[in-house]
């Protein structure tokens, strides 16, 4: 088999043969154990040979794959001889002989496994990221279709089965899309670990801001964070204002790991993690200017016996401190983060006590960049720092008046901004006094543009809106927009909660996912709001005195606190709490009742009383049901109604109101009605059916 391209296999156990040969001439080896442990070596030589050549020809795996693994088999074959024969080498050749030729073959096995490592995880997760891609759009469709049964073909020529509806179709896919992205990440780090062993594992240096680090780190772990009930920090130096040198993207990785370990080692509702970028000093290195940064991450978590410690930088290593660290990983993050900052000429390390929480750092020398150097684009890293964004912010405000839609990629980076704000909020948002409190928008673009001229501008007033922004009207995109920009230009002027209408389904029924195909011509803008929707606050709290839900109260929350202890970054469920709060109504009958609405429940005079003691509120404010007059006391003074859609789907006749709380709490709040907006737009928009559903 020497004649056909790579095939060097035959040749090395034909050069393994003849180093057997070589040693059974001599006498004094104890043939029949020789014997024996030749023919276990040859058998197992030949299987991996034949497995190889058979694999090859199979075409399972690329030439140089093949040419590796066969030159494996030419040293494996060397080893095993060697080991077989090992009790011969006393007579054959002196130790210190034995010893080198032993080191040799080592040497060569070794660097043939890291070659080896290396070409394989490359061509596995090349094809591997090709089924994530398509898993993608799998996914992005399979999720914006209604949750009605749907069908799937098993195969070709085979009958359809019939699944029984999308939401478990969605489960399956999710499920499907985690595995799949934990074993990339692990080949990401099987593959920098044995390019690292390789020696071909090197820095790309580029010009970037410390502070992009620390606010990629903070972005890409808030939603985790804010699941744990973990407030997540970053601060950065006020002296590393200049560009730096170096590898970015691979720092970024190491700050990021730092943080995914603090939130592992991190109990439910701990202390915040904070995430601190410091100048030690700066000096002269070669020439050129350099800032010594250190980057630290440190937990109030449990923290890490001294035991643990010294092997958490090894490779394959994972420490599990009792339930909390769920053990998933290659356990090479921080071995890899180790290369990355030695090869920056720094050094990282861990200060940690049991129970009082860990700090992960590392200290490198940064050159800085020359003046001449232009500032990166803000997406140079994989997420923008907080609140910044390439969109004036202002001129889409005035275009968005004109009832003007922005274009796809502006809305994706109003999202992105708007994103980074709304994770940072608490279920229970709190609010300042005085404020004007909103219900109801449901797409009357123009009854909005009314709304502020009753209530005055933001920012020149505090503004809290209840939800539903979206469906049933004609300008749904406008209207979120609008108020999307005003939070983003003033995020401590206007709050936001989430409403029932803010989810995937709803809006597929109501209006609000037609709009998005009709003014965009596909989905991609209603997958970025409803991306969005998912990070809405809950409620708020207004001087923690007026408690402020869309809908209304949950027989699952008693207080405020298991209000906060909710995982909102999600699609709105079908049941439990999180749905009772966007979708229950108040009732003149006493106690819990089943809603008509098919979801949530109604409570009585006696439950808002019970929440109001407990949670030591004064009263409730809330949206979701239409009233005639705008407001409505359901339970006299203790839960108001708000709704600020006039004339509701253009022809409900009703008035709209607001609700203003002055800066004295204990004052009674005032209420602002007015009528439908005389301009409405198109009206072959206003012409169109719109579905029934419980006004």
């Amino acid at each position: 088999d020497n004649k056909r391209p790579g095939g060097a296999g035959a040749g090395g156990l034909g050069r393994a043969a003849a180093l057997g040969d070589e040693y059974a001439s001599h006498a004094a080896v104890d043939r029949v154990s020789r014997t024996a442990l030749l023919s276990v070596s040859c058998a197992a030589t030949w299987t991996c040979f034949v497995v190889v050549y058979f694999v090859g020809l199979a075409g399972f795996v690329s030439r140089d794959v093949e040419a590796i693994s066969l030159n494996g088999v030419d040293v494996l074959a060397k080893l095993l001889y060697a080991a077989a024969l090992g009790s011969s080498h006393a007579s054959v050749l002196s130790p210190e002989r034995a010893l080198r030729r032993l080191l040799v073959y080592e040497r060569e096995a070794t660097t043939l496994r890291r070659r080896f490592l290396r070409y394989v995880m490359h061509e596995v997760r090349v094809p591997l990221n090709a089924v994530r891609l398509g898993l993608s759009a799998i996914s992005s469709y399979v999720k914006s279709q209604p949750s009605d049964p749907v069908r799937v073909q098993s195969g070709a020529g085979e009958a359809l089965e019939q699944v029984s509806g999308a939401s478990e179709v969605r489960g399956v896919v999710e499920v499907v899309e985690t595995s799949i992205t934990a074993m990339s990440e692990t080949l990401d780090d099987v593959l920098s670990f044995a390019s690292i062993e390789e020696g071909a594992f090197h820095l790309h240096v580029e010009a970037f801001d410390v502070g992009d680090l620390v606010a990629h780190a903070v972005a890409t772990h808030a939603p985790t964070a804010a699941a744990q009930g973990v407030a997540l920090r970053g601060t950065v130096d006020e002296r590393l204002k200049s560009l730096l040198e170096g590898d970015a993207r691979r720092l970024g990785a190491c700050v990021s790991n730092f943080v995914s370990n603090a939130l592992k080692f991190s109990p439910p509702d701990a202390p915040e993690v904070t995430v601190r970028a410091a100048l030690v000093r700066t000096e002269q290195r070669d020439g050129r200017r350099t800032h010594v940064v250190r980057v630290s991450v440190r937990d109030r978590g449990v923290g890490i016996a001294p035991r643990d410690q010294s092997r958490l930088f090894q490779a394959f290593s994972q420490i599990r401190p009792g339930e909390l660290q769920q053990g998933r990983g290659s356990g090479l993050g921080l071995a890899i983060s180790r290369e990355i900052v030695t090869l920056h000429g720094g050094e990282i390390g861990l200060v940690s006590e049991v129970g009082q929480g860990s700090e992960f750092f590392f200290v490198v020398p940064l050159p800085c960049a020359p003046a001449s150097t232009p500032a990166p684009p803000p997406r140079a890293l994989a997420a923008a720092p907080r609140r910044r964004t390439m969109l004036d912010l202002d001129a889409a405000i005035a275009q968005l008046r004109q009832c003007d839609v922005l274009d796809e990629n502006e809305v994706r980076q109003l999202c992105d901004a708007a994103k980074e704000i709304l994770v940072d909020e608490s279920n229970v948002q709190r609010v300042d006094a005085p404020v004007t409190i909103c219900g109801d928008i449901h797409g009357q673009f123009y009854d909005l543009l009314e709304l502020f001229r009753v209530g005055g501008e933001c920012p020149e007033r505090n503004y809290l809106f209840l939800g539903d922004f979206v469906d049933r009207g004609h300008y749904s995109v406008e209207t979120f927009l609008l108020l999307l920009a005003l939070k983003v230009r003033h995020p401590d002027r206007i709050t936001l909660i989430r409403g029932n209408h803010e989810s995937r389904q709803i809006t597929q029924v109501y209006g609000f996912y037609d709009e998005c195909l009709r003014k965009y011509g596909d989905a991609t803008v209603w997958k970025e709001f409803t991306s969005l929707f998912d990070t809405l606050p809950l409620s708020a709290a207004v001087e923690n005195s007026v408690f402020c839900p869309h809908a209304g109260l949950s027989p699952s929350l008693d207080t405020v606190d298991h209000i906060q202890q909710l995982n909102r970054f999600q699609e709105i469920p079908h049941e439990g709490p999180m749905c009772d709060l966007v979708w229950s109504d108040p009732d003149e009958r006493c106690g819990w009742g089943i809603s008509p609405r098919g979801a949530g429940y109604t409570f009585g005079a006696d439950i808002t009383e019970q929440f109001l003691t407990t949670n030591s509120f004064k009263f409730i404010v809330r949206a979701h049901q239409l009233v005639m007059e705008g407001y409505s006391w359901t339970h006299p003074n203790t839960c108001v109604t708000v709704f600020s859609a006039p004339n509701y789907c253009y022809r409900c006749g009703n008035m709209a109101a607001i609700m203003e709380i002055g800066d004295s709490i204990d004052a009674r709040p005032e209420f602002v009605m007015y009528e439908a907006s005389p301009e409405q737009g198109d009206k072959k928009e206003l012409n169109q059916r719109m579905p029934d559903y419980f006004l």
